[in-house]
């Protein structure tokens, strides 16, 4: 007997941050630092209603824009990059690879448990975050980034996971 399943979409105007962000490469090679105005679209599917729903829209858009709050205007660095060796203060952070220190306030700046600042990995990050704050465990949710018109990196999270 297939079970019928339910989702709901959120996206829209207030669900955009704009970050800035670099990609490094082979460990040898780094992108310039650069921003995108991000949009994301969040979809959460469940084969159980609660209320009728699968979750209340605005409670939905609440954890959501809490946080990509966390991310607005800021760059966004990979915490987890193997080639970083980042060395904070209480204002500044410096991070240094290959023969590179960039260093910035720490206001300025956000550290994601990330291995690179990818869009599908900031997606991950948006989607494990957002998952945190669900009332329902019972759903599985898709979060799609967009950094530009028609490049989307897009993370998934099964039922349970």
């Amino acid at each position: 007997m297939k079970k019928e399943k339910f989702s709901v979409v959120l996206q829209g105007e207030n669900l955009v941050f704009s970050a800035a962000h670099f990609l490094t490469y082979n460990g040898t090679t780094r992108e310039n630092i650069h921003g995108h105005n991000f949009k994301v679209t969040v979809q959460v599917s469940s084969y159980e209603l609660e209320n009728s729903m699968v979750i209340d829209f605005l409670i939905l858009e609440k954890i959501v824009i809490n946080v990509i709050n966390e991310l607005k205007d800021k760059l966004i660095i990979a915490q987890n990059n193997k080639n970083f060796k980042i060395e904070m203060s209480e204002k500044q952070i410096n991070l240094n690879y290959l023969d590179e220190c960039i260093s910035l306030p720490r206001r300025d700046c956000v550290l994601l448990p990330i291995t690179n600042s990818s869009t599908e990995l900031i997606a991950s990050y948006i989607g494990k975050e957002v998952k945190k704050m669900l009332p329902n465990e019972n759903i599985s949710m898709k979060i799609s980034l967009e950094e530009a018109i028609g490049c989307i990196g897009i993370y998934e999270l099964k039922e349970g996971e």
